[in-house]
């Protein structure tokens, strides 16, 4: 069995260190992209790319479009 138990919160110096938590995520974003499925048309009706900039995935997303590229040339 499992217990679940409630103490003090963490103190700012356990907390992780600046951007990790962000990194985290954006790994996670890039390994659970799949470039095959991609179609930026239907990825900008539902987010214009004028907001884009404003996304902490951003890198991750121009980084699939460009790689799926070839894939989508190949359809």
């Amino acid at each position: 069995t499992r217990e679940l138990t409630f103490g003090p919160g963490a103190t700012r110096d356990a907390a992780p260190p600046e951007g990790a938590v962000e990194e985290a995520w954006r790994d996670y974003y890039r390994h659970a992209s799949d470039p095959a499925r991609l179609n930026p048309k239907l990825m900008s009706s539902f987010l214009p790319r004028r907001y884009w900039d404003n996304l902490p995935e951003k890198g991750v997303i121009l980084e699939a479009v460009h790689g799926a590229k070839p894939l989508l040339r190949k359809a």
